[in-house]
């Protein structure tokens, strides 16, 4: 038996969770929904080929038991809102934490949150936050999360724990129109849309992008000493970064 700290029980409640017809799809190699094997105690997946893996729900629960570390590609079918500040999260989305303890909900080592959901019509992640960082994250496509009964630890915090199921229910089922403003990929701009070319950045200020929570690169080099010297060392001095 293996004295490690992960847990092949979590994993069982989250298969628990997932309708059957999402588990035989997650198993089906035509489908890009997949389980990969995930290093002992990391986040970083255990392959060369991480992409080309398909492990089922036995061999990723062996792996568990083991002592290694399983992980989820969400594909097409599955999303995930990837939840660091939860208060922060109800600012702009009232039915955050209800929505946390209604659908299947995973726990972080970080006492984080991954909301699971059945996806729609979401074909791009993307990423909210502050100047104190990530708020969530929305999770699709080729994104990887740990599942239940993973057990990690992150030397760039010090922070180490399992992942738990936090919520035992079905997932719930997300459309773009269902998401707040701020995690909707529909309202992002692309570059392609701006016109601009990054290979060629003449004529771009980035001081006008803007940046998390509305300020601009230059309001966020204002207030942090240490990314202004760090842009400062990156960037040519013709530029505004």
């Amino acid at each position: 038996m293996s004295d490690s700290k992960t847990d092949p029980e979590e994993f069982d409640k989250f298969i628990d969770c997932l309708p059957e017809r999402i588990v035989e799809a997650i198993e089906d190699p035509e489908i890009d929904a997949r389980f990969i094997p995930v290093e002992r105690m990391g986040k970083a997946p255990d392959a060369p080929n991480p992409k080309e893996c398909n492990l089922s729900v036995e061999e990723t629960r062996e792996r568990i038991a083991s002592g290694k570390n399983g992980g989820l590609y969400l594909g097409e079918l599955l999303a995930a809102i990837d939840v660091d500040q939860d208060d922060k999260l109800t600012e702009i989305w009232p039915d955050a934490k209800k929505m946390l303890n209604e659908g299947l909900c995973t726990e972080t080592r970080s006492n984080g949150h991954h909301l699971i959901l059945q996806n729609e019509d979401i074909e791009k992640g993307t990423t909210y936050g502050n100047e104190d960082g990530e708020i969530a994250g929305l999770r699709t496509g080729w994104e990887q999360i740990l599942v239940p009964g993973s057990y990690a630890f992150d030397p760039d915090d010090g922070i180490s724990g399992l992942y738990t199921v936090f919520t035992e229910e079905p997932p719930m089922i997300a459309k773009k129109e269902d998401l707040p403003d701020e995690l909707n990929p529909s309202n992002s701009t692309e570059l392609e849309e701006l016109d601009i070319d990054i290979n060629d950045p003449n004529g771009i200020d980035p001081s006008e992008i803007a940046g998390f929570d509305g300020k601009t690169v230059a309001d966020l080099r204002e207030s942090d000493e240490k990314l202004d010297a760090l842009c400062e060392s990156l960037n040519p001095s013709r530029y505004s970064f």
